[in-house]
């Protein structure tokens, strides 16, 4: 399935669970990827971290909503399918996420299960370590410092 119908296919607004439900926007989460795939400059690239992270958390507070757990392997994807500016800021908020997630915090997910934010979010880190060990050993290729702040997120959060 392509990125983006893998995008519209996830559901996000089953992903509107308190304390996050007066500032998680689902419509965004979609609108925002597309931006993501389609950056082509730095300043786009900025644009599109933030749009991201104001999509799925609260980019202010450090607050990760329930939709960063569907949207974790949507960034990997991004990670293993693009390249350059689209990789480098995939990996960015990837591992922003895993930085700003906190022990403890939780959430029953639509299927009423309960889900850890950063347990979910470090398996699929986890998951991409062979690409980002590639993408390191590429030394100045783009996306190398990028996936480095990754392994360094990964390793930091007691991976």
């Amino acid at each position: 399935m392509a990125l983006m119908d893998a995008v519209r296919s996830v559901d996000w607004a089953a992903w509107s669970m308190p304390p996050a439900t007066e500032w998680y926007l689902p419509a965004r989460v979609p609108a925002a990827f597309q931006q993501l795939l389609s950056v082509t400059s730095e300043p786009e690239s900025l644009q599109a971290y933030s749009s991201v992270m104001d999509a799925v958390a609260h980019n202010h507070s450090g607050w990760v909503y329930a939709a960063a757990v569907p949207a974790a392997p949507l960034l990997a994807r991004v990670a293993q399918e693009r390249d350059g500016r689209a990789r480098r800021t995939a990996l960015e908020i990837l591992a922003d996420l895993l930085c700003f997630t906190v022990a403890g915090q939780q959430f029953t997910g639509p299927a009423r299960e309960t889900v850890s934010t950063r347990d979910a979010i470090r398996r699929v880190a986890l998951e991409l370590l062979p690409v980002l060990r590639n993408l390191q050993a590429e030394g100045e290729a783009p996306g190398t410092p990028s996936a480095r702040f990754l392994i360094e997120a990964i390793e930091g959060t007691g991976l």
